[in-house]
């Protein structure tokens, strides 16, 4: 029996539409590197008037994923991403994926109540964050979980003026939390290091 017969929606696609996908070659962040390395200028990120190209995408993630690393971050581990549709959110799950981590995403319209499941029924090791969430919903939340790791930004980063839609929003740098893009300037030069065992780092 033809694999028609048994998916019978496969008779409804347009000329050409082959019934079977190939199956990729390589991963999504593979993909991602090859788009950087050959389109590095290309536009990847229109965020209001702020632009940002698979060149920064690319040197962004990799200073955060050498952070993640260098603060006790491992593959495997899972790195809650409870973030509105900023570029941040692009760096992180690129930086996770350079590390072999797992990206969870989370609902920013989370309450506390949510947030706490869902960090908890993930096992997040870290949690990368808005300065306003934070000290809106996830503070109270966080105090509970033991030894995760909390990255706070801003939705204001990259843009050279506030826009109207962002005008209530005001910067809120909570001191027990690391800055993401604080973590990526200082961590430019630094190797990604990848490793299974995960030795805890102190906050500095």
């Amino acid at each position: 029996m033809s694999s028609a017969a048994n998916r019978p929606w496969v008779y409804n696609y347009a000329t050409g539409i082959a019934p079977e996908l190939p199956v990729p070659t390589i991963s999504a962040i593979d993909q991602f590197r090859v788009t950087a390395r050959l389109r590095p200028a290309a536009p990847a990120v229109y965020y209001f008037e702020a632009t940002l190209s698979f060149g920064d995408l690319d040197a962004l993630s990799n200073s955060l994923a050498a952070a993640l690393a260098e603060i006790g971050l491992c593959v495997g581990d899972r790195i809650a991403l409870y973030l509105q549709n900023v570029p941040q959110f692009w760096i992180a799950q690129l930086a996770a994926w350079k590390l072999g981590a797992i990206v969870v995403p989370l609902n920013p319209m989370f309450k506390a109540q949510e947030l706490e499941y869902h960090l908890g029924d993930c096992g997040a090791t870290a949690l990368i964050t808005h300065e306003t969430l934070y000290a809106d919903v996830a503070r109270h939340v966080t105090r509970s979980i033991p030894g995760l790791r909390i990255i706070t930004t801003s939705e204001l980063e990259f843009l050279a003026a506030t826009p109207p839609l962002l005008a209530t929003i005001e910067r809120r740098r909570p001191a027990e939390t690391w800055d993401l893009l604080d973590l990526c300037a200082r961590h430019q030069v630094l190797p990604i290091r990848t490793s299974r065992l995960c030795r805890p780092t102190l906050r500095t």
